[in-house]
């Protein structure tokens, strides 16, 4: 049965059906807050295996240049030469380096899930909690099926958010940085090119 209050909350609710969003930083700032308090030091690890995976990708990428111009290209150039220890310690070295950003790579994803799942898990109590103090004119404008969405969809958003799409973002923001930086100490007008090149590929796309 609807009162006079509820349906007073009724009507200003449809005549209101959209309010403003709340900001998306403050947002973000308060979901860190979450894991800075519950998972310093796991959020430290994760911070520098993402660094680790994305200096070993573009190390080995490098690295290549190495086994290249100083163990298969003379080789090829005299054919006398039938020593192949530098290169074997080359081909190890480059394996080593892939090794481990791979190693880094599944720590920092399986620490990921451990932290998004207990945020996830303190959320959806912090939320069940919250609705408890809830008056009972709150379930009577809301229909069920939103009020379980913001248990299921509205966390299980949260959740993919911070155990994907954060740690890859960061993931590639530093694996684009450091990219640039071994492309300029490799050769600088090549590296311009390539960025102009791109930026005529983002404008015709």
């Amino acid at each position: 049965r609807f009162t006079s209050r509820n349906r007073k909350v009724l009507v200003m609710s449809m005549k209101n059906p959209k309010k403003k969003a709340k900001n998306p930083i403050k947002t973000l700032r308060r979901l860190l807050a979450y894991l800075i308090k519950d998972y310093p030091w796991q959020l430290l690890i994760v911070t520098l295996c993402i660094f680790v995976t994305a200096f070993a990708t573009v190390k080995g990428s490098l690295f290549l240049q190495v086994v290249i111009d100083e163990h298969v290209t003379p080789m090829l150039m005299n054919p006398q030469l039938t020593v192949f220890t530098g290169l074997l310690k080359a081909v190890v070295v480059m394996g080593a380096i892939y090794a481990l950003g791979i190693v880094t790579s599944i720590v920092f994803n399986q620490l990921m899930v451990t932290i998004s799942q207990g945020t996830q898990r303190k959320i959806r109590d912090e939320l069940f909690t919250h609705m408890e103090r809830l008056p009972l004119s709150y379930f009577d404008t809301h229909p069920k099926g939103d009020v379980m969405s913001h248990y299921t969809n509205d966390v299980d958003t949260l959740r993919q958010m911070l155990s994907q799409s954060a740690p890859h973002l960061l993931q590639a923001v530093v694996t684009i940085v450091s990219v640039f930086i071994a492309m300029y100490s490799v050769s600088l007008p090549l590296t311009l090119f390539a960025l102009i090149a791109m930026v005529l590929m983002l404008f015709t796309i």
